[in-house]
């Protein structure tokens, strides 16, 4: 998948401590045994930001926070698969790190660990599934941003 959008960060000056967050679209994909699920939405992360480094020069920082998904648009091509229903919304947390260089690019990788359910599956092939059986999107990002 993919995800684009615009980012504000604040950020207090010396200790390094911010805040940053985005209102981002973003899709979202899986593949079993050759066949394709995709979910599209709106995705907001608020992330607690720590920076350490050579002022605007170059810096490193670790970031967590909630992340909050909007289901816009569900689709899913399994052939065997009777009734699936993708939830409205879902809850992650953010764990991220990455570089900003020059002040204004910065580079990042995030994982995003789910604490609620994407979708609830009740029947494959025919036969019920126990209440139960619902899969959590667990998503790894790498972004590139350009900082105004």
């Amino acid at each position: 998948g993919f995800f684009i959008g615009p980012m504000v960060e604040l950020t207090v000056p010396i200790i390094g401590i911010g805040v940053d967050g985005a209102l981002l679209y973003s899709q979202k994909g899986s593949k079993i045994d050759g066949e394709n699920a995709t979910q599209q939405g709106v995705e907001v992360p608020i992330n607690l930001k720590y920076s350490v480094g050579l002022g605007s020069i170059a810096s490193v920082f670790v970031a967590a926070g909630p992340d909050f998904y909007f289901n816009l648009k569900s689709k899913t091509d399994l052939k065997d698969l009777r009734k699936i229903d993708y939830k409205a919304a879902e809850l992650g947390i953010n764990i991220g790190a990455g570089v900003k260089a020059l002040g204004h690019l910065q580079v990042g990788i995030n994982y995003n660990i789910p604490v609620s359910s994407a979708k609830l599956i009740e029947k494959v092939a025919g036969i019920e599934l126990p209440s139960s059986s619902s899969y959590k999107n667990k998503v790894w990002q790498v972004s590139i941003a350009y900082l105004f």
